[in-house]
């Protein structure tokens, strides 16, 4: 979709299989902030039985950021791992 709207994608990790340390996952939230991102669609999905790669364990700090700072909702209740995030108001938060 960010080439159709000609924008640039602001993380480019695109399979979240692996632990990714600290200082990245800080660098991809400022990155979110700086771009404006305002919409996140995140899959939390993995191969089975691997609950250990799920990204809120394998991106821990990133996955806090979200419960934080954005509304979750499940886009298809036949999906419940596949989220859309909207950024919360300043005043919500």
């Amino acid at each position: 979709m960010y080439l159709i709207l000609g924008k640039i994608a602001p993380l480019w990790e695109v399979y979240s299989l692996f632990p990714e340390p600290e200082s990245q996952q800080q660098a991809a939230i400022a990155r979110l902030q700086r771009l404006g991102v305002d919409w996140v669609v995140l899959a939390d999905i993995v191969p089975e039985p691997r609950e250990d790669l799920r990204f809120r364990n394998t991106h821990r700090i990133m996955w806090e950021h979200f419960k934080q700072d954005f509304d979750w909702r499940v886009i298809d209740s036949r999906h419940p791992f596949v989220y859309l995030l909207s950024r919360q108001s300043p005043a919500k938060r």
